[in-house]
Order: C-alpha cells, then sequence, then structure tokens
C-alpha cells in the first residue's frame, strides 16, 4: 500500500497518514467491540439470575404446597387417633362393666346348681354310689391305656383325635347347637359351635382351635383372630395340652380364652351362658333400644373390634407411605442442589474465559466477583 506521508510544517516531522487512519479506525472498533460485549454479558447475567430465580420460587411453591397438604393429613390423622382412643377407652369401660354383672349372674348359677347337684348327690343310695365309682375306676384305666397309645401316635394323629374328642364332647353337651368340623386342607380353626336357643334361633358363635405339642406358642393366637375375621364369632378357644409357663388353668389372653381339654366343658358351658344370656336381654329389650344402646351393641361387637384394628393398621401404612414420600422429596432436593451447583459454575467459567481474553476492559460482574453471593456455587 502506498504510504501517505505528511511533514509537520513547525517539527519538520513526517507523519504517515495511513497509520494514524488505521489506528483511529482500530480504536473506534474496540471501543463498539468492548460496548456490545458489555451489553451481551450484561444481558446474559440477568437472564441467568432471572431463570434461576423462577425455578428457585417455583419449586418453593411447590413445596409449601407440598409442605401444607401432608400438615393437613398429619393433623387429621391425630385428630382421628384421639377419637378412636377415647372411644377404646369407652367401650372397655362399657365392656368390663357388662362383664361384671355377667360374671356375678353365672356365679350365682353356679352356686344353685352346685348345691342342686350336691343334693341330687346325698340322696342317691350308697349301692348306686359304689356302682359310679366302679364305672369310674374301669374309664380310668381305659383312658391310661388311652393315653399310652396316643403318646406313642404320630403327632398329627394326637391332634385329629383331640379334634375329635372336642367335636364329640361338644354334641354331646349341646345337641341343640350345630357343631361344624372344618376339614383338613381348609383355612381356619378345627371346630364352630353355632350357640342356639330353645326356639332354634341363632345366638352367637364360639370358635374353637385344637393344638397337641410339647411347647406352647403364643403365635397360636394371631392366627386364630385372623381366621376369624371371615367367621366372625363372638369367643375364641385355643385347647391345648400344654400350657404357658406360670400358668396352670385357663386363662384369657389377647381375646382368646386357653385352656386344656378337661377344662373344655366348664368353659363352653359358661360362654354358651353368656350368649344365651345377651340374647335374651336384646330380644326382651327389641323396639326399645335408643341410639346409645344401638351404639353400645356396636361397640362390643367383633364388627368394630375388626373394623378398628383395621383403621389402626391403615394409619400404619399412611405413616409408611409418608416417609418414604419424604425421602424422595429429599432425594429430589438434593438432586436440584446439584443441578443449580452445576449451572452456576459453567456459568462463572464463562465469565473467567471472556475476562481472560478481555482483560481488563471487560466490566466486571460483581455476583460472579463475590462468590459468596452465589447460593451453591463450589470452586473446583
Amino acid at each position: 500500500m502506498e504510504e501517505n506521508i505528511i511533514v509537520c510544517p513547525n517539527c519538520k516531522t513526517k507523519i504517515n497518514v495511513n497509520q494514524v487512519l488505521l489506528q483511529q479506525l482500530e480504536e473506534k472498533i474496540r471501543i463498539t467491540y468492548e460496548k456490545r460485549l458489555a451489553l451481551e454479558k450484561e444481558k446474559l447475567r440477568k437472564d441467568l439470575k432471572e431463570e434461576i430465580e423462577k425455578e428457585q420460587q417455583a419449586l418453593f411453591n411447590r413445596l409449601k404446597e407440598e409442605l401444607a397438604e401432608k400438615s393437613k393429613k398429619v393433623q387429621e390423622l391425630y385428630r382421628l387417633q384421639a377419637e378412636l382412643e377415647k372411644l377404646k377407652r369407652e367401650k372397655e369401660e362399657v365392656e368390663k362393666k357388662v362383664i361384671l354383672e355377667m360374671e356375678k349372674k353365672y356365679s350365682q348359677k353356679l352356686e344353685e346348681e352346685r348345691r342342686r347337684l350336691q343334693k341330687e348327690v346325698e340322696e342317691e343310695n350308697f349301692l348306686k354310689i359304689k356302682e359310679k365309682e366302679k364305672i369310674i375306676e374301669d374309664l380310668k384305666t381305659k383312658i391310661e391305656e388311652l393315653k399310652r397309645k396316643a403318646e406313642s401316635s404320630p403327632a398329627y394323629l394326637k391332634g385329629e383325635i383331640q379334634e375329635i374328642e372336642i367335636e364329640k364332647l361338644l354334641k354331646n353337651l349341646y345337641p341343640q347347637d350345630d357343631i361344624l368340623e372344618v376339614k383338613k386342607g381348609q383355612k381356619g380353626a378345627d371346630v364352630l359351635q353355632i350357640v342356639r336357643n330353645a326356639q332354634g334361633r341363632e345366638c352367637g358363635k364360639i370358635y374353637y382351635e385344637s393344638k397337641r405339642t410339647k411347647e406352647f406358642n403364643y403365635n397360636w393366637l394371631q392366627k386364630l383372630r385372623d381366621d376369624n375375621l371371615t367367621i366372625k364369632a363372638d369367643y375364641l378357644v385355643l385347647v391345648t395340652e400344654t400350657m404357658p409357663e406360670n400358668q396352670r388353668s385357663f386363662f384369657f389372653r389377647d381375646g382368646v380364652w386357653i385352656c386344656q381339654f378337661f377344662e373344655l366343658q366348664p368353659l363352653s358351658f359358661a360362654l354358651r351362658y353368656f350368649l344365651l344370656e345377651v340374647d335374651s336381654l336384646k330380644t326382651i329389650e327389641k323396639g326399645k333400644e335408643t341410639k346409645m344402646e344401638l351404639l353400645y351393641n356396636y361397640l362390643t361387637s367383633n364388627e368394630f373390634k375388626n373394623q378398628f384394628t383395621a383403621i389402626i393398621e391403615g394409619f400404619v401404612e399412611l405413616q409408611k407411605s409418608y416417609l418414604e414420600e419424604r425421602r424422595k422429596l429429599e432425594a429430589l432436593w438434593a438432586k436440584r442442589e446439584q443441578q443449580f451447583k452445576k449451572i452456576l459454575s459453567n456459568a462463572a467459567r464463562f465469565y473467567g474465559t471472556i475476562k481472560g481474553i478481555a482483560g481488563k476492559t471487560l466490566p466486571e460482574i460483581e455476583i460472579f466477583e463475590d462468590k459468596k453471593e452465589l447460593p451453591f456455587y463450589e470452586e473446583g
């Protein structure tokens, strides 16, 4: 390119006009580029900040709504639990009162029956008593012989023998009742007694389970209660050859009467008597029941017990679901935090790269210069 040189008339210095014009042009281009770059950087910073703020606000609002909803569910759960505890206490008080009244009546009946039997025995002549004693001795001998045979028989056969004897005993004692055998292979206990009054009307159910093992297992009680969910019997009885430790006579535990075979007759008599008495009271009061009496009948029924147990199990499942959802949310929050860190770190690196190229001419972005203002930024 041909140089365009002029001489200063004062100092006689040669000046290259083309070079001066080139420097002015370069300076103008540089200023224009720096302004444009500053505007682009400022726009990028604002866009990035607005995007992050929008995502944070949206996440915060969503989490706030979910937390409020969970809080309402928890408060409702506590309220229902309090109501159920109150109903449970009321039911227990009413149940204790009824049982106490029934026990008093039963004790009176037993005393009257004992006196009557004692009087009959005293009236029997001496020879008949001796005949009975002879029969008893013969029966004892046969029982001992059968006991020896039973002890040498297989375990499953021992269990079947006791089941058969329970069924025979109930049929002989209560011919007017329905004594139903649960077939082998079917789910459920062993014998079901449907109690009927003198008119043949059903008054209730007693469910029997037979066990003949060397050791007692309390898990049998839960299984018997589970089997009763479909039968809905009023009383559950576990007839066992081996009683629990420190228990020598029949007792009541966790909704189940536990006894040995020789105690079955008096226990079944008492339970059957309770069912007949309750049915008799219901018949007398029929047509006069108030809402409170209807509520009492419901609270003392097995249906309420089963539904109450199902509600508690539902609460436990709801609590498990709540904890599982909370763990998932905590994992989601951790994932979002990593995403924020990644976005801010990449933006900071991008800013550093441009600053390294442009040098001090690049305007400083305060949010990247003071990294303490970045909520999730980590140097790495």
